[in-house]
């Protein structure tokens, strides 16, 4: 299981770094999304697995929650809203669970080690409260559209990006090489992945994503 969770992780990386470079709405694109997908619900739940047979609390909250935002990132593009809204909801429950759970281990740690050790819990506890609110919400008033749709779809995607690179080049440290683990430089493409949220966010509310994916749907041959 090891191996696989390895393997995945890197192929979600791969892949998500692929589809972001791409244009949207053509093939590259919808493709790259596909297996970013597939291997990132995969790495995440066999992480989760192992988190919870060793008993990492830490790992079981960034694996949860990394596939409850994947699966509700697809979702929000995949799905007739007829199946969507029934998801959804369990989805919403999952990222409350998510919450709750984060807000427990932050207030152990916090009586054990102090506020400085509740960083990880507390910002996860956060977005995926807020997260939750924002599924309720949409399973009571119904389906989202257009820009709004879209911007939910790509700020979950990218924020579990965020958090894949965020396993593997900070969580995995110790295994690259010296040279790497100075001067910060494995944290830069966790940096470099934190900043596609605000970048694409603004693109759409501005339009342009949605304008070049129509763009590329009227030149796709059928």
């Amino acid at each position: 299981m090891v191996w696989l969770h390895i393997l995945m992780g890197t192929l979600g990386l791969v892949s998500g770094w692929v589809a972001i470079g791409a244009g949207k709405g053509r093939t590259l694109h919808t493709t790259a999304g596909q297996v970013f997908v597939g291997s990132m619900l995969i790495m995440a739940a066999t992480g989760t697995v192992m988190a919870t047979l060793e008993s990492n609390t830490r790992s079981i909250v960034g694996g949860a929650f990394t596939f409850y935002l994947v699966a509700t990132a697809y979702l929000a593009v995949k799905s007739r809203w007829s199946m969507q809204r029934g998801l959804l909801a369990g989805m919403a429950m999952l990222a409350a669970s998510i919450a709750g759970y984060a807000a427990m281990l932050g207030i152990t740690a916090a009586e054990m080690d102090g506020l400085s050790s509740v960083a990880f819990e507390l910002l996860i506890g956060v977005i995926a409260l807020a997260s939750a609110l924002s599924d309720f919400r949409l399973v009571m008033s119904g389906a989202s559209a257009g820009r709004t749709r879209i911007a939910r779809h790509a700020w979950r995607m990218l924020t579990a990006l965020v958090l894949a690179s965020a396993a593997f080049f900070l969580g995995q440290a110790d295994e690259f090489p010296q040279a790497l683990q100075h001067f910060g430089i494995l944290s830069l493409p966790v940096m470099l992945s934190v900043l596609t949220i605000p970048y694409w966010l603004y693109r759409i509310r501005q339009g342009r994503w949605i304008a070049n994916a129509s763009k590329a749907a009227k030149v796709r041959p059928s």
